[in-house]
């Protein structure tokens, strides 16, 4: 729990309970707060530019409903909305301006409950809070005894296997613990963390708060940007074919000496896995746009080239080719077998230098690995920056198998929420996906916290509730029950309004 949603339960007379608490966190978080303070240097409600995905998550909550379904049609929570909004914004120093709290917020802001909302102007040069840039917030009112959690707290396991993972991504940056400290000595930590404090945390021993995880989090997702985008500039692919790009290579005269590493892929759907892919078409807004990868990426010192047509996991032409790549390079010495043993057998390697020395990784490919439901490499794509995997399959009657639904779960890193979309709307927002001249409705979206997202074309309106068996095993497994929200109804409001349907978007536990 974030300190300034603490202070909130202790200063306010709402009654509190998990989807108030949730409510709260969530128009608290850097994220909405940065959206509330732009939407109001332009002088519009503060609430509007994030009130479409507060209704997304809270219109059904069963502690906190903001729909028009209940009694008084929940207008007392829409109120509280506000008084939750008017709090945050107080903590960034910023009130409402006098008389504004019936500005209309728009039809542009997608709100199905919300008409009228606050303007906010900064009033508090000092405030609690202040957001130092999109990606940092200072807490001037963080203490020694918050930095770190207990085990008692709810988030703390969780916040702990978070940090393994922050640590790793660390790790693949070089940022030291040195460094990193004196970053949060600039950005409001001072005096309250030490670099043992740090190294004690990255191997852990001890568990952030929420609001130390963020700023560090945020620090290596900055440096990650950047690593990215450096990457992602668009890249020549060598080839398209085996004898091609040997040709290349050579003409490329790259030095064995300089050579770091070097990546041998079997399919390009292993090479976008591991982040080596152009975009291959236009880049718009809301928009899959199709991806196009090299099957080998050999990184220098200071230059990384890419080649299609030299390829790894079985014995054929192309992985003869890389095999001359590789023995050139004096990466490898060819053993007795027409192409060496680990490049026959692995569909994914991954050679480096260990203390002057050349090793190898070998994997399987992820497809192998989930071979009962294949899929095509055009079926990986990127929408606004982020990839997407569209798992489709034929379905007319019975549910798909439960592997199907498990199939792809390699992609995400942990899973954030899964949305249940109407037919409709699904087709409303464009999510028809065509494939060998057939068209597949998305219904289920699976997100990770990376952004990251599966799309399944789960055919709800053809499978009857009673018989969603695999589906709702697959919900078991996250400890999601749809059917939380009816349960948690009283009596009187299960007569006067209908059954609540299973869409929506469900925020996972992750603790």
């Amino acid at each position: 729990m974030r300190r300034i949603t603490g202070k909130f339960i202790e200063n306010t007379s709402i009654d509190i309970n998990e989807d108030v608490i949730n409510a709260f966190e969530f128009i608290a978080a850097p994220d909405s707060v940065i959206e509330m303070i732009s939407s109001s240097l332009i002088g519009k409600p503060a609430l509007a530019p994030i009130v479409k995905e507060l209704e997304d998550r809270f219109a059904d909550a069963p502690g906190f409903p903001l729909n028009h379904e209940g009694p008084q049609k929940n207008a007392k929570n829409r109120r509280n909305v506000g008084w939750m909004v008017r709090f945050v914004m107080r903590e960034y120093g910023y009130t409402p301006v006098d008389n504004s709290e019936r500005t209309r917020i728009g039809t542009d802001a997608g709100s199905r409950y919300f008409g009228n909302a606050a303007v906010y102007h900064k009033t508090n040069a000092i405030p609690n809070n202040e957001i130092l840039s999109q990606a940092f917030v200072a807490y001037r009112e963080l203490t020694t005894k918050d930095i770190f959690i207990k085990k008692d707290d709810p988030s703390y396991v969780y916040m702990r296997d978070d940090v393994k993972n922050l640590n790793d991504r660390r790790n693949a940056l070089d940022l030291s613990t040195s460094f990193i400290c004196t970053f949060l000595h600039h950005v409001g930590f001072n005096n309250l963390i030490s670099i043992a404090d740090l190294d004690l945390m990255f191997n852990g021993v001890k568990v952030p708060c929420i609001e130390l995880y963020e700023s560090i989090n945020n620090l290596v997702a900055l440096f990650e940007m950047f690593a990215t985008r450096k990457e992602r500039g668009y890249h020549e692919i060598y080839g398209p074919y085996t004898d091609k790009a040997k040709r290349a290579f050579y003409a490329l005269d790259i030095s064995p000496e300089e050579v770091m590493e070097i990546y041998v892929f079997f399919t390009k759907w292993d090479a976008i896995i591991a982040d080596f892919y152009n975009l291959d078409g236009e880049d718009a807004e809301d928009t899959l746009i199709p991806l196009d990868a090299p099957t080998m990426v050999i990184k220098t010192s200071t230059d990384t080239y890419w080649f299609s047509g030299m390829t790894c996991g079985y014995a054929g032409t192309g992985c003869r080719g890389a095999q001359d790549i590789l023995e050139y390079l004096g990466v490898i010495v060819r053993d007795k077998y027409p192409v060496n043993k680990e490049i026959q057998l692995n569909r994914v390697l991954h050679y480096y230098r260990d203390n002057g020395e050349w090793k190898y990784e070998g994997s399987e490919s992820k497809l192998d690995l989930y071979s009962s439901f294949k899929w095509h490499n055009e079926r990986l794509f990127e929408r606004n920056g982020n990839k997407v995997l569209v798992q489709t399959i034929e379905v007319e009657h019975n549910e798909p198998e439960y592997g199907w639904f498990h199939a792809s779960d390699y992609f995400l890193d942990g899973i954030k929420s899964i949305e249940f979309i109407r037919r409709e709307d699904a087709i409303k927002r464009g999510m028809v996906i065509d494939v060998l001249n057939k068209k597949y409705v998305i219904q289920i979206v699976v997100r990770d916290n990376a952004g990251k997202e599966i799309w399944m074309n789960y055919p709800f309106e053809r499978i009857p509730a009673e018989e969603r068996t695999n589906l709702g095993k697959y919900l078991e497994s996250f400890g999601v029950d749809p059917d939380k929200r009816e349960k948690s109804r009283s009596i009187i409001e299960r007569l006067f309004s209908p059954k609540k349907d299973i869409f929506g978007l469900y925020l996972l536990n992750k603790g």
